[in-house]
């Protein structure tokens, strides 16, 4: 079962003995996603040519060489072009966490494009500040990314949440047990540990009495009640006293 990872929030998450899965809302740039599919049909007729003419046994030596120069470029700005598409039409993101993987996975439609990672090679672990796909450049969006590194590689989420949701959900991370103290950056964990004593100092303490035995405690009926249950047991008794 589904429960929200903060309240008002966009995200979900659903625990388990040995899986902790935390599904994240995308908010779709559709106007971009389609105008870089098409844009990909472009390139994908470029790298056919590219590579036909790249192959042929009449291309001279030098134009070969600015061939593969060209379509080393090409190729990884299609690659770019592709991960930028699938973030912006993807519906969400679900970040699995196990105790020997955590697995980040874009949902579009009914396509499933997981990526998985060896929790042994994960470090550094922290937010970032970051946006949607098509602004990610921007720095001032207001929302933040899961970040890591994976050895020296450094991977961030899919979608951008609030800093609240994106703190919440490290911390239920943290708690889950699969991750331990060495996988975080240490001034994200220190702030975690910060947040952990606040809130524990200022949950209030049940009295001693509900402490010890919820409802079983009987509270002493004070003076003046007393003498009220008094002055209506009289009434009930007989008519009072004209004054």
């Amino acid at each position: 079962m589904e429960h929200p990872l903060v309240p008002g929030g966009t995200a979900t998450f659903t625990r388990s003995r040995n899986t902790l899965e935390i599904s994240v809302l995308s908010e779709k740039q559709v106007a971009g996603g389609c105008f870089l599919c098409f844009w990909l049909c472009g390139w994908l007729m470029g790298e056919l040519f590219a590579s036909f003419a790249l192959c042929a046994p009449k291309t001279p030596l030098p134009v070969r060489f600015f061939l593969l120069f060209w379509l080393s470029f090409w190729t990884f700005g299609g690659l770019m072009a592709m991960y930028t598409a699938v973030r912006s039409l993807m519906d969400r993101q679900v970040i699995t966490l196990t105790s020997r993987n955590i697995t980040i996975t874009a949902v579009l439609w009914f396509l499933r494009i997981p990526l998985r990672f060896s929790l042994g090679k994960v470090r550094n672990v922290r937010p970032e500040e970051g946006g949607t796909s098509m602004n990610n450049i921007i720095k001032d969006t207001g929302k933040t990314l899961l970040a890591f590194e994976y050895g020296r590689i450094p991977i961030k989420s899919l979608v951008a949440m609030e800093p609240r949701e994106t703190f919440a959900m490290m911390s239920m991370m943290k708690e889950s047990g699969f991750l331990t103290p060495e996988h975080f950056n240490p001034a994200a964990l220190a702030e975690m540990e910060q947040a952990q004593n606040e809130g524990a100092q200022g949950a209030d303490p049940l009295p001693p009495a509900e402490a010890t035995d919820k409802g079983a405690a009987t509270v002493a009926p004070s003076e003046e009640e007393v003498e009220i249950d008094e002055e209506v047991t009289e009434y009930e008794d007989g008519e009072p006293e004209s004054r």
